[in-house]
């Protein structure tokens, strides 16, 4: 049997009834020679059951299927790892989708600018997914961090192909037991490892915005899993990229802080619950570092909450019912 070019992880965590649909964007692919491998996250669903009908069943691709017991994304993610057999990795979450030409693009990418990374673009909006012409640019390893800490917010690790050297050479898996920024951690260790790194500047992924997901769940102090992570990282990338490090260490914890600032004064209803919750964090502290942040949305909301949170509270809840 012929070893498959790439493997495509996807974990599955009660996730029975978006199998079909990723199952139909793997089917439709324009490159064929990969595998598929599922990881069933100790589903209580009937996951279990969908997934091993799929090794039953003919497909453009070859099957692999896991059971574990459940551990979270990060465990599930590591396990596929470990089973994919592919000259290179990509990781897809099971109610998301994909273009046509999601493999071949990144693929091709990598072959045509002989880099281990390639990084394509992330929707919210499924109408996005249309193939087109795709314009590539190529980053040194510090230009991308770069665009990884200050415009990061369209990047993902399910955006991204890997050569699977860049896992087998480092050894870095994903953190397990964390619920927030277990991705955006490993992803900031593999960019600082590469000499350079290519994007290619068109959609290729569709998140669904998944109601039950961790991000969409109510806020709670798990939450600073993300602060704990950017910290361990400081030191990490000290090392691995001395000349990036210190923009990290001014920004990028100041920016978590940022974010979920953001999100508790959206989703809690009273101002007394926003400022509870917030006296758990360094707010004023760490937003003080973005005001001279590039992008004026975050130095400037910084600026209000520095000078007073409740202003800050009831002005971006009227900003985002005005918006809508």
């Amino acid at each position: 049997m012929k070893q498959p070019t790439v493997s495509v992880v996807i974990p599955v965590y009660n996730g029975a009834r978006f199998v079909s649909g990723i199952v139909d964007c793997l089917d439709g692919q324009t490159m064929k020679a990969f595998e598929a491998v599922f990881v069933n996250d100790g589903s209580t669903d009937g996951t279990k059951d969908v997934l091993d009908s799929l090794t039953q069943e003919h497909h453009s691709f070859s099957i692999k299927v896991i059971h574990q017991k459940n551990g979270g994304v990060s465990a599930a993610r590591n396990a596929g790892l470990n089973a994919s057999i592919g000259d290179f990795i990509c990781f897809i979450d099971v109610d998301d989708a994909i273009s046509s030409d999601y493999l071949e693009t990144l693929y091709q990418t990598l072959q045509a600018s002989d880099v281990r990374i390639a990084v394509g673009n992330i929707t919210r909006n499924r109408q996005d997914l249309q193939p087109a012409e795709a314009e590539v640019r190529e980053y040194s390893s510090v230009e991308f961090l770069r665009e990884f800490l200050y415009r990061g917010i369209r990047f993902s690790v399910c955006a991204c192909m890997f050569s699977a050297e860049c896992f087998r050479e480092s050894g870095l898996r994903f953190p397990e037991g964390f619920r927030y920024s277990e991705d955006v951690y490993l992803l900031w260790q593999l960019f600082a490892l590469e000499n350079r790194i290519a994007e290619v500047n068109r959609t290729l992924y569709y998140y669904y915005d998944n109601p039950t997901s961790a991000m969409n769940s109510g806020l709670d102090l798990k939450r600073m899993d993300a602060i704990l992570l950017m910290k361990r990282l400081e030191s990490i990338l000290a090392e691995s990229s001395p000349e990036f490090s210190p923009e990290f260490d001014r920004y990028a914890v100041a920016r978590h802080h940022w974010s979920i600032l953001w999100q508790a004064a959206l989703r809690l209803p009273k101002y007394k619950m926003f400022r509870e919750y917030c006296s758990h964090f360094e707010m004023k502290a760490e937003l003080k570092k973005l005001l001279d942040y590039p992008e004026k949305r975050i130095s400037l909301s910084s600026a209000l909450y520095t000078v007073s949170p409740r202003l800050y509270y009831y002005l971006l809840r009227l900003y985002m019912r005005l918006k809508k």
